[in-house]
């Protein structure tokens, strides 16, 4: 079957899995290499049947602007990426995503973020992505911060006056240590082990996790040791 381009819609209800949701509602439900996208007029938020995570998509973007919740803290959706897709997260609803399948070369772009409502993570252990580029200007962004959340990432890239906040279960591709977070702005907590810190600006709150090289060019940088 050909890839599509289904753009949500919430026409019949907030059911991720059925197909009246979506533009052109003539088509399935969100299927591999399918790019999906929620845009920013959309008013119905994303609620049920979210376990979608074998699902690989080439794409999936939250256009900028979008105010709707998507998954749920106890419910997150759940979807799986191909290799190489693309994520943009650019709404400022409540969004509680888990990421998951072959996401090898994966970019994860944020571009916005609700007052403390963004939470990221990878399911089942499985990689998230390649990079998190964090642009977004204001509000709060959860990297696998929740006690019971896991995410692999290998590069983190925070440009945005965000806060960013990065649980101790957050691994690299494959596990062990980050390869790097690099912060040039904003707020950015650490609580997982990582292999290079890169601050540029902002303050950064490095909490317990193992580092093995620190530098510091500008802004303030807390450390506390394991």
């Amino acid at each position: 079957m050909a890839a599509t381009e289904l753009k949500w819609t919430g026409t019949t209800d907030g059911d991720w899995q059925n197909s009246t949701n979506y533009d052109p509602s003539s088509a399935d439900i969100p299927t591999t290499n399918d790019t999906v996208i929620v845009p920013k007029g959309a008013t119905v938020a994303i609620d049920t049947n979210l376990e979608n995570s074998t699902t690989d998509l080439a794409a999936f973007i939250v256009e900028e602007g979008c105010a709707i919740a998507i998954g749920t803290a106890a419910n997150p959706l759940e979807i799986g990426l191909s290799t190489g897709a693309e994520v943009l997260l650019g709404g400022t609803g409540e969004i509680h995503v888990e990421f998951a399948g072959d996401a090898t070369g994966a970019i994860m772009d944020v571009t916005g973020a609700g007052s403390d409502k963004l939470f990221i993570s990878g399911y089942n252990s499985e990689e998230m992505c390649d990079t998190l580029n964090v642009k977004a200007p204001t509000g709060t962004v959860h990297v696998g911060w929740n006690p019971t959340e896991t995410a692999q990432v290998d590069d983190i890239v925070k440009s945005g006056a965000c806060t960013l906040k990065i649980g101790d279960s957050v691994t690299k591709t494959g596990g062990g240590a980050i390869d790097e977070v690099r912060s040039a702005a904003g707020t950015t907590y650490i609580e997982s082990a990582l292999t290079l810190l890169t601050q540029r600006g902002g303050t950064v709150y490095y909490d317990e996790g193992a580092l093995a090289t620190g530098t510091i060019y500008n802004g303030t940088c807390f450390y506390r040791s394991n």
